[in-house]
């Protein structure tokens, strides 16, 4: 998937994700409680709530960047012409790719993988 031009958080074009990487998915919001008898009552909140998780190679300047919309409360991400509102965090820590400190004009690659969850 291609998602290089359609992928932008709060109005920045956003290179493209790591191939195979990218996985969006429309999840239901439920409240699921249990009977005394034991039996299982779902309460389904609202359908289809837009989620999204990927992870990105970029350089140092990119990783501060994705840092930065992920301790917004909330940022507005276009993807493929949809917009969503919600929140964009880490998922697991960014990692140094090996020897990629001595690369020029950055502080070294990094593998940033993020989740996104639509309000």
């Amino acid at each position: 998937m291609m998602l290089g031009k359609f992928l932008t958080i709060d109005g920045f074009q956003m290179p493209n994700p790591v191939p195979g990487t990218f996985n969006d998915d429309p999840n239901p919001v439920e409240n699921v409680f249990h009977t005394e008898s034991g039996r299982r009552m779902t309460n389904i909140v609202r359908l289809n709530r837009y989620s999204f998780s990927c992870t990105f190679n970029c350089t140092s300047m990119m990783k501060e960047r994705i840092l930065n919309f992920c301790m917004k409360p909330s940022v507005n991400i276009t993807v493929n012409g949809v917009s969503h509102k919600g929140t964009l965090r880490t998922n697991g820590s960014s990692a140094l790719v090996e020897n990629s400190e001595y690369c020029r004009g950055t502080n070294g690659l990094w593998v940033v993988p993020v989740v996104f969850e639509e309000e």
